[in-house]
């Protein structure tokens, strides 16, 4: 004990420093919900889960087989893994602690809060450069890590990781300045590197826009009289730009090649400005939950009446941090001035197209790419939290002052008008209600009634939060009266108000859905379908059929997105903002993995098969049993000749029935039973197919009286011979005056009567009717000719069997030549077109193209591994051999140790051609932009590492 007393005494700053870095440790445990379940539930919706987190387990995997995540097969058919910046698979945070930590649930939840602590302990460690007392420090740092930013991207787990490094790098650019010394610019490179390899480039181009304007005003700042030829040896700082590029060639290099053959190579004006923050939502700066909380399956705000993306749109820093930022517009330091212009700038620009200045913003190279302008709200966030400081700082310090007290009426009066406009608002709607108005600024007023109320916590939390300040402002006035000690604790209760407003909105923020989390906790987690297809020892892809209504269901057991890669299942779909284009032009397969042609996809056969896909899925919330039985297990049918004469039609009805060749019409306005009945010959037991066209002439319904019953009825009809069962109903109100093609199966059943029966259309609803190619055949012969079989006992999801699908390795017969990838997908999606034996190859140069003997060729797989596999083949003949994984530059192929050239095959896939006799195969992924990049980066890094060792060296000496 004596011993900790004389280093408090010796050092105070050090251990009080300590204790408040502690503290910022302990604050996510008390801030987020459920936190002492960190091991069971998921912190972090959206794409946090479904592309995020398994890419991250994955890259973690490939670290503990002693490999480097330069590929991922297991989505996509094959993508590029290093080079996607957001798979941030070189984020030295997130491997740490994923090597530690056994379970990747654990580790990304680990994570998570370990980055809200850090953010929080970098702020501190800044504003403390400004000069400002350790508790303001603190609140700065408190209200940069849970304000809503922050808070809100656990669903984007990659901007949350990259955000957090702007005042670190911001420090160490500080203490440069303060002592000269070149480390600090090599600290604050490596922070910047760091922050790239975080995985989000917006959050990481807007951070080096504030620290190139934050270098210029250290330049023209007038500090203790130097002048600006004295302060030259700032401009020492843009070294950090320079430096930081080339650590980062490891990845920069190989980021910009996907950047150029992915699908965000361009987008136009209107992706560039999506979720623009529209004025109208300025409300949610001080009622973040006005228009309802986020529901964790759909992302949406509960109110229907709420049109835009709350994820992106919702941003609450705290109506005290607000005030506090304004009040330390009287704090009489120069910093103020930089991070008030940072957040007024970064503000208008969150308004994207509702600021005319944003269009001169899409021309600027790099930024022009980013999507989004909400997400400008990170420097609004993080400087209001500098001003915060500022102001509290103020109020800590100054409340002596003559002035204090006239100031504190500024901070007072913006609290009233901001209490007056939500009054205003408030009283409005309830007017406009009582007058039957329906909507106002685009929102539906009713809608919004239900949460313009006193009585709910969306509205009188944050009014008591501004009672709460403007008492806190009023008592600091009289705070000289009171002891030092007292002093004290009123500060520290004010930084607690801080907090408890920021956990109101924080704290249950997207709430957390423990749905299917336990399958997250390890790999042997599985629901049964998962379980079958980790049964398959088979080298195979899947795909996982989904909508995009139904996408955020379940995406766990029904392996969305990119869950499949944390089971290491291969997949043709996935979830990447970065795919390929070509992929996507020839599968119509979206950066989300979603096809909005899934039926033609599976119909077709052709794209499957060849992408090696063994098994579809059908999500059992979604599954329809006929719409799956139209897709998958249709049948070929063997039909009589047909069974009905129009000629021998018998109507029964008042209104008018008319024969006219093929054409039955049947007219009347009004609710009368009217039949038409074929006489026809039924077998027993038997399956009979009907097909005919019906169209409607709708009539005048202000001149009749609708029916009660407003279908037609289809059945077969005798003397004791009429059952339901055998009914088939047509609802009316589908019909229109283009004729509907209608097709059904009515079996005869056992009690057929051995006299002549009919085949009776009846209903009662009036209007004009026609009726035409009205067929009915018996099924002689029934042969099932569908290229999928259903799994049985497995609906998580549902499992269906390709027949045809092909092996991730396979010889075909025949080379058919194309020029592009037009071409190649014109000849390969053709129904006639057999992928098992030919390949449409681009731009192919050998002469031979037909291989005879290709089936009598035959390969073993000796290694399968993310960056290289490895056969043995033994060739009858010369042949094609055709890998089914997406081609890409920097895959090379060797043939004995001899490189050969790979083929762009079957539009996005690789193939090579094979000489006779047995050879080893091997396919390697290695680019040559990370060679160069990964020597010049371990160059530049072992040269800094040695120049610190020499001068930590030096020192010692």
């Amino acid at each position: 004990m004596d011993k900790i007393k004389n280093i408090y005494y010796k050092k105070p700053e050090i251990i009080k420093t300590f204790l408040i870095i502690l503290i910022f440790l302990i604050l996510p445990f008390l801030f987020f919900k459920d936190s002492f379940l960190i091991n069971n539930i998921f912190y972090g919706q959206g794409d946090a889960l479904i592309q995020n987190f398994p890419i991250r387990a994955l890259t973690i995997d490939i670290f503990k087989n002693f490999e480097f995540p330069l590929w991922n097969p297991y989505n996509f058919s094959g993508s590029p893994l290093l080079a996607d910046i957001q798979a941030g698979s070189l984020y030295l945070v997130n491997i740490m602690i994923g090597l530690i930590v056994p379970s990747s649930l654990l580790a990304f939840n680990i994570s998570t809060f370990l980055h809200f602590s850090l953010a929080g302990i970098f702020t501190f460690l800044l504003v403390r450069k400004y000069g400002l007392s350790r508790i303001s420090s603190f609140v700065s740092g408190m209200v940069f890590m849970f304000g809503g930013f922050l808070v809100i991207r656990k669903s984007h787990s990659q901007m949350l990781y990259s955000a957090i490094w702007l005042p670190l790098i911001l420090f160490f650019i500080e203490k440069y300045r303060e002592t000269k010394k070149i480390k600090y610019i090599i600290f604050s490179s490596f922070a910047a590197t760091i922050q790239f390899f975080a995985g989000n480039t917006q959050i990481f181009s807007y951070s080096l826009i504030i620290i190139f304007f934050y270098i210029i005003f250290l330049f023209l700042k007038k500090d203790n009289g130097e002048t600006f030829r004295g302060k030259i040896y700032i401009l020492n700082c843009f070294w950090v730009f320079l430096i930081f590029i080339l650590l980062s060639l490891v990845q920069l290099i190989s980021s910009y090649e996907l950047l150029q053959l992915s699908l965000r190579e361009n987008i136009d004006y209107q992706t560039f400005t999506l979720f623009s923050f529209h004025p109208k939502n300025i409300l949610l700066f001080f009622f973040p939950y006005l228009f309802g909380k986020v529901n964790p399956d759909s992302l949406k705000a509960i109110g229907a009446f709420y049109k835009d993306n709350y994820i992106e749109s919702a941003i609450f820093l705290g109506i005290v941090p607000v005030v506090l930022a304004l009040t330390g517009v009287f704090k009489k330091n120069k910093y103020k001035l930089f991070w008030g212009i940072i957040l007024i700038a970064s503000f208008i620009l969150a308004f994207g197209k509702y600021n005319p200045i944003y269009q001169l913003i899409f021309k600027i190279p790099l930024i022009n790419s980013f999507r989004i302008p909400t997400r400008h709200f990170f420097e609004v966030c993080f400087s209001l939290a500098v001003l915060s400081g500022f102001g509290f700082d103020y109020i800590y310090k100054y409340f002596k002052e003559r002035k204090f007290k006239k100031n504190l009426i500024f901070s007072f009066t913006i609290i009233i008008v901001i209490f007056s406009f939500f009054l205003t608002i408030f009283l409005y709607f309830n007017n406009q209600i009582q007058k039957d108005f329906q909507t106002f600024l685009g929102y539906d007023i009713e809608g919004l009634s239900q949460t313009f109320s006193f009585l709910k916590p969306t509205v009188y939390l944050p009014v008591c939060f501004m009672i709460l300040i403007v008492l806190m402002l009023i008592t600091s006035i009289y705070l000289k009266k009171l002891r030092p000690r007292y002093q004290k604790v009123f500060f520290g209760f004010f930084a607690l108000i801080i907090f408890l407003e920021l956990f109101s909105f924080g704290h249950d923020f997207e709430p957390l859905s423990r749905n299917e989390i336990n399958y997250l906790k390890t790999k042997e987690s599985y629901s049964s379908s998962i379980k079958f297809l980790k049964g398959d020892k088979d080298i195979f892809r899947i795909y996982p059929v989904y909508y995009e209504n139904s996408a955020k269901t379940s995406p766990i057991s029904n392996l969305y997105y990119n869950i499949n890669s944390f089971y290491n299942i291969y997949s043709i779909s996935g979830n990447n903002p970065f795919m390929l284009k070509d992929y996507h032009y020839f599968t119509d397969i979206s950066e989300e993995g979603i096809n909005p042609q899934n039926e033609e996809l599976i119909k077709n056969n052709n794209i499957l098969s060849a992408l090696n896909t063994k098994y579809i899925l059908l999500p059992q919330q979604d599954f329809d049993p006929e719409k799956a039985y139209e897709i998958f297990e249709k049948k070929l049918l063997k039909l009589s000749d047909s069974l009905i004469n129009i000629n021998r039609a018998v109507a029964d009805a008042t209104s008018f029935v008319d024969f006219e060749q093929n054409l039955i019409t049947i007219a009347g306005n009004n609710e009368d039973l009217k039949i038409v009945q074929f006489p026809i010959t039924l077998n027993k037991s038997k399956d009979y197919l009907i097909k005919l066209n019906i169209s409607r002439k709708i009539p005048d319904l202000n001149e009749i009286k609708k029916s009660k019953d407003n279908n037609i009825h289809i059945d077969f009809f005798g003397e004791n011979y009429d059952s339901q069962s055998q009914e088939v109903v047509i609802n009316t109100d589908d019909l229109n005056e283009e004729f509907s093609n209608f097709e059904f199966r009515i079996n005869s059943s056992e009690k057929v009567p051995d006299k002549e029966v009919c085949l009776r259309i009846f209903f009662w609803e009036p209007g004009v009717y026609v009726l035409k190619d009205i067929e009915l055949r018996e099924v002689l012969e029934e042969v099932s000719y569908s290229d999928y079989e259903k799994i049985e006992n497995y609906a998580e999801p549902h499992i269906y069997y390709n027949k045809k699908y092909l092996p991730r390795f396979y010889f075909i017969s025949n080379i058919v030549s194309v020029e592009n990838l037009a071409q190649a997908k014109e000849v390969f999606c053709d129904k006639d077109f057999n992928p098992s034996v030919a390949a449409v190859v681009e731009n192919f140069d050998n002469a031979k193209t037909e291989f005879k003997d290709y089936q009598n060729n035959g390969y073993e797989v000796i290694e399968y591994k993310n960056n290289s596999v490895l056969l043995k083949v033994n060739m009858e003949e010369e042949g094609f051999m055709v890998f089914s994984d997406t081609y890409y530059p920097g895959w090379k192929a060797y043939v004995d140790n001899i490189e050969t050239d790979i083929y762009k095959a079957n539009g996005i896939l690789k193939g090579i051609l094979v000489s006779q006799g047995e050879h080893e195969i091997k396919f390697s992924f290695l680019p040559k932009g990370f060679l160069i990049g990964i020597y010049v980066s371990a160059t530049i890094l072992m040269a800094l590492l040695v120049f610190l060792l020499l001068n930590i060296k030096s020192k010692l000496k």
